[in-house]
């Protein structure tokens, strides 16, 4: 039993088109619901799904039992060339051939009723003529190309450059893929101190380690046992740590302190990273004028890819003067696994 009756536009179009080629159909028949067929919702009107990633038959058969006792008064198309709809047009003419409205990118349109013969031949050369001046343009440009030096060059020059593309990207995938540093040298375990003169011999020293830690110093004093050793139990304590950081002794502000309080970054008077996951991120930056920066950068950087975070020892960070390093109290440990 009949439902009532519809308008259905298949808004086979550009956007630009949507909304006039919308009103066209409605002005068909006003007191029909309209409904549109498209990939994307289009304000005002009914939206039905048009899946293209689907067979043509698929959506023959969803399109018709969607509509199945309901009266379709027009079922509205757009012949704009240059666009992958042809599937999508061809359904209303097959369901609906005689109430099929055919319109083109000017919103002319046509029925396949034979008292609009004169019209689809007037199409059809229009078409016709619109198909040959294209071909002519490009005959026009192979012609320029055949004869002017200059256009072989551009030409030559993007199929050098689309080769060079395609040779690169198979060099690449023949290439054994990248690995992690911490794959390709076996660390053992211990402690390397660096003095942190420069970036770029912080950075070279850093490649020739070949211990499981690094100890980044101010360059003006040695740590003391008692400083890597809390930094090493830091580690013990928590799995896949990153860093652990503390000041040495003569530094301190007062004793006493939190254990394992977490930092947004490590300082620039000691701090001991783990190898791999420094190398990782490519050692100490450069791009910053002080020291302290650069572990500000680092502890970012180890936050932002998330690799274990930075943890401090007992009696580090309290009453700093400077005040440059936050100092978390109260977190869970678990923060600071990967």
């Amino acid at each position: 039993m009949a439902q009532g009756s519809v308008a259905i536009a298949f808004a086979s179009c550009t956007e630009d088109l949507q909304k006039p080629f919308l009103a066209q159909v409605r002005n068909l028949n006003p007191d029909a619901r309209l409904y549109v067929v498209s990939e994307f919702p289009v304000e005002g009107a009914h939206w039905v799904p048009a899946h293209l990633d689907r067979s043509w038959a698929e959506n023959v058969a969803r399109l018709r039992d969607t509509f199945r006792g309901r009266r379709v008064s027009y079922a509205g198309v757009v012949l704009q060339p240059n666009l992958p709809y042809w599937k999508l047009r061809l359904i209303p003419l097959w369901l609906w051939p005689m109430r099929t409205v055919l319109y083109n990118e000017n919103l002319d349109h046509f029925m396949l009723r034979p008292r609009c013969a004169s019209t689809i031949v007037r199409h059809c050369l229009w078409r016709t003529r619109n198909f040959f001046a294209s071909r002519k343009t490009q005959a026009v440009a192979i012609w320029r190309l055949m004869t002017n030096p200059i256009e072989r060059r551009r030409v030559a020059a993007i199929l050098a450059a689309r080769t060079a593309g395609v040779v690169a990207a198979a060099l690449k995938a023949l290439q054994p893929p990248m690995r992690d540093p911490r794959m390709t040298v076996r660390l053992k375990p211990g402690v390397a101190v660096i003095p942190a003169t420069s970036p770029a011999a912080v950075n070279r020293a850093l490649r020739n380690v070949r211990f499981s830690h690094v100890v980044l110093t101010d360059g003006n004093s040695a740590p003391e046992i008692e400083c890597i050793e809390k930094m090493q139990r830091a580690f013990r304590r928590i799995p896949d740590l990153f860093a652990a950081t503390t000041r040495m002794p003569a530094q301190r502000a007062s004793p006493g302190g939190e254990d394992l309080a977490y930092v947004l970054h490590g300082s620039a008077d000691c701090t001991m990273y783990d190898t791999a996951k420094l190398l990782t991120l490519g050692g100490l930056p450069d791009s910053y004028a002080t020291e302290e920066v650069r572990h500000m950068d680092l502890g970012y950087r180890g936050w932002f890819s998330r690799p274990p975070r930075n943890a401090q020892p007992e009696d580090a960070f309290l009453q700093l003067t400077s005040g440059t390093v936050a100092v978390f109290p109260g977190r869970q440990s678990s923060l600071g696994r990967s």
